[in-house]
């Protein structure tokens, strides 16, 4: 309707231009006259000319502006207006349902259905006889499949497509397979001005809405990661234990909230201790939970001097996840500060190391592998294997993210001797500075930027053992 007046009021201002020019050039024109006056008049014609057609634009715009507004601030194309208007401030569904009762509904008389046609579900619907009917729904989602493209589309009175505004009985205003339904014989006295931006608005209300949903679903992700990360550092220790003839320290470093990689240090009795470092394969969740089950498996063992046994139970607790493509490296050994020995055993962890003094200065002992990796393949018969201890030596154990961590030239850090120069010339400080020095060094080489986990622990035979 509005553009049909605006056509007309154009015709009528093009018109009454046209006939003020002709006008304008009779009068003016002189039909006697020398070269130079004719040439001045036809000046002189023109600026009269343009003047005209300058002051019918500004009337043009007047006139047209006048219209709009009377048009758009009444009857009910106002009030689909007004809810046009509110949808630029729906930031959630629950805002665009109570904008379609208010306005739409209580205001316009209409009903509402808005259907997500993919999925064939009712997102909202009026409280009324029309929107209400699960046939009448059935006929919607039939006629108008989520195969649509974006547009407006107009509704005759059996909820089919009609190809004009005149008669119809409703609207569709389709965003993707997002249909929104507008229903009652007053959708027809909708001025057609407002479709554009009524689908403009609902594209951009989609679009913030799912936007924010997403943020919520990560906002919420990211709680429930910060409360799983708060629960694997629960398992982990948050302090060493005091072990006669032990001093011991950790660090760890997860990549992100949830590590693979796990310690423990655990009394046994007053001269004995368990120490443990395992790296699980991979990272998130599957990881996380393997690492709870190995260290669980350590701290509930009936017997924690059966080393055999707990690798076993390990073992056996992963594969019965049934998680593919799962499995953990581990290094458990127990002290006994009595005897002077360390029992152990090493699967598949490659940084696994002792330190000791003899004339020559600082040396070194890899406790090399004795089983393979536990939770994916069968195991065969495990070997404990044992080394005696002396005062002032120091067990080294850390994941792969320390040895395997890369400087600018890709080249690991775990094949340069200056790894196993800081590690000698480190173990004769305390096992906290030990760690420090070692850590340093990893950040230093990598340049700060780590791939990978990273986890450590050292423990020193101390004056409080046996000579």
């Amino acid at each position: 309707m509005i553009r049909t007046q605006a056509k007309f009021i154009r015709a009528i201002c093009n018109f009454t231009a046209a006939a003020l020019s002709v006008i304008i050039a009779f009068f003016i024109f002189p039909h006697h006259a020398t070269s130079f006056s004719k040439n001045f008049t036809v000046v002189l014609i023109s600026a009269c000319i343009c003047l005209v057609l300058s002051l019918k634009r500004k009337i043009l715009v007047r006139f047209i502006t006048f219209i709009e507004n009377k048009g758009l601030s009444g009857g009910e194309t106002a009030v689909l207006l007004q809810f046009v208007k509110s949808l630029r401030n729906c930031y959630s569904y629950d805002d665009f349902f109570s904008a379609s009762a208010d306005i739409l509904e209580i205001q316009g008389g209409c009903s509402v259905i808005y259907i997500d046609s993919a999925q064939k579900y009712v997102l909202y619907n009026s409280p009324d006889r029309i929107a209400s009917s699960p046939h009448i729904t059935k006929i919607l989602q039939h006629n108008f499949p989520h195969t649509w493209e974006d547009g407006i589309y107009f509704l005759d009175r059996k909820f089919g497509l009609k190809n004009k505004s005149a008669g119809s009985f409703g609207i569709l205003c389709c965003v993707g397979v997002y249909h929104l339904f507008i229903i009652g014989s007053s959708a027809q006295r909708f001025d057609s001005a407002v479709y554009p931006v009524l689908l403009y608005e609902m594209r951009r209300f989609q679009t913030h809405t799912k936007i924010i949903s997403e943020m919520g679903k990560i906002s919420e992700l990211s709680r429930e990661w910060r409360k799983l990360a708060e629960t694997q550092r629960y398992f982990l220790p948050q302090k060493m234990p005091e072990i006669k003839g032990l001093k011991a320290a950790s660090f760890f470093k997860p990549l992100i909230n949830v590590s693979g990689d796990y310690y423990s240090m655990l009394p046994v009795s007053q001269t004995k201790a368990i120490v443990l470092l395992g790296d699980v394969s991979g990272k998130g969740l599957a990881s996380a939970l393997i690492m709870g089950i190995a260290m669980n498996t350590v701290k509930s063992a009936e017997n924690k001097e059966d080393l055999v046994a707990i690798v076993r139970a390990i073992d056996h607790s992963i594969k019965e996840m049934r998680l593919q493509d799962k499995y953990t490296v581990l290094f458990i050994g127990l002290i006994d500060t009595e005897d002077m020995s360390l029992k152990y055993i090493n699967a598949s962890v490659d940084d696994a190391m002792i330190f000791f003094r003899n004339e020559d200065g600082i040396s070194m002992k890899r406790l090399n592998p004795n089983c393979s990796i536990l939770g994916i393949i069968d195991l065969e018969e495990i070997h404990v294997d044992r080394c005696a201890l002396r005062q002032e030596d120091v067990l080294f154990l850390a994941s792969d993210g320390v040895s395997e961590v890369k400087n600018k030239s890709g080249e690991d850090l775990g094949g340069t001797e200056i790894y196993l120069e800081t590690l000698k010339e480190s173990s004769i400080l305390s096992p906290d500075d030990f760690l420090k020095r070692i850590m340093h060094l990893v950040q230093k080489f990598c340049n700060n930027k780590l791939h990978d986990d990273i986890a450590m622990l050292a423990v020193k035979v101390s004056a409080g053992g046996k000579q």
